[in-house]
């Protein structure tokens, strides 16, 4: 009895310094991000044993403010994006009059989904053989992008996208970026560099070596624009659509993973869109 009333004991407990540790995420989110949190948006996870803004699914609330900010280009910036792809993809394209947007699951780099989370929190990656992946994988099928680069006519791009320069080079504009929603250059982690996303690890990593766990539980939004180093020569931009209903599915040649995709218009001329059913571009 004495062993399970510890348990409930430690599973059902606020920590005793809770005003200390609100106090602690306020000052080091001002002075490291450079964000102001009230104390009443911070609530404890007994779940997760970690605190999180309560505001994190509002649009305008604190924790996505902070990421609009931190990918947020110039105003009314005109972007000319490129998409190197294949012969027979174009084609396929041009006679549908639709643009395919794949589930991030069917990505060359299957470490993409928790690459982030692992980063900044040291949670070990996503397996599909892993019960506690499940729920994460799940909402991955869910998440449809399409990727282009700022690099036209580029040798390396060819190379890699363009079927080793048999393919062809798409390119595309947004007059205004910042109306398309979800249109953002990825980010490249690099840690022997300064930037907004280092300071966010210094700000989980300070917060931790004072005893006190903080998720940005918003982060599931905004994960798939974040990406290793080791891809920054691409500079890449990425367009995400979040659809709970595939078009259809196919088998991923690249490494065997049936995946959802989704199809969106291709429009021929500037003028109002349906975001749930035009491309944007």
């Amino acid at each position: 009895f004495n062993d399970a009333s510890q348990i409930i004991k430690h599973c059902f407990t606020f920590p005793d310094t809770i005003d200390e540790d609100k106090k602690c995420i306020t000052e080091l989110a001002d002075s490291i991000l450079g964000i102001k949190i009230p104390g009443v948006l911070i609530e404890y996870d007994l779940r997760t044993k970690s605190y999180f803004l309560t505001d994190w699914e509002n649009e305008k609330g604190v924790e996505n403010q902070y990421w609009k900010e931190f990918f947020k280009t110039e105003k009314n910036e005109e972007l000319t994006l490129a998409k190197y792809t294949t012969f027979d993809t174009f084609i396929k394209t041009v006679l549908s009059g639709k643009m395919r947007m794949n589930s991030i699951i069917g990505m060359n780099d299957r470490s993409e989904p928790n690459f982030i989370n692992q980063y900044l929190y040291g949670e070990k990656p996503i397996s599909i053989y892993d019960v506690d992946a499940v729920e994460p994988l799940y909402k991955a099928n869910r998440r449809y992008i399409t990727s282009f680069t700022k690099l036209t006519d580029n040798l390396n791009m060819w190379r890699l996208y363009g079927d080793n320069s048999a393919g062809v080079c798409l390119v595309f504009k947004a007059l205004n970026s910042q109306s398309v929603p979800f249109l953002y250059p990825v980010c490249y982690v690099d840690d022997d560099k300064e930037s907004p996303i280092t300071k966010v690890k210094s700000f989980i990593d300070k917060l931790k070596e004072k005893g006190i766990n903080f998720t940005f539980n918003s982060l599931n939004r905004w994960y798939n624009f974040f990406k290793s180093k080791d891809y920054s020569e691409e500079q890449e931009y990425r367009f995400l659509a979040m659809e709970d209903t595939p078009t259809n599915w196919f088998v991923c040649s690249d490494n065997g993973i049936l995946t959802p995709y989704i199809e969106k218009n291709l429009r021929s001329s500037y003028g109002s869109i349906d975001y749930k059913q035009d491309f944007p571009l």
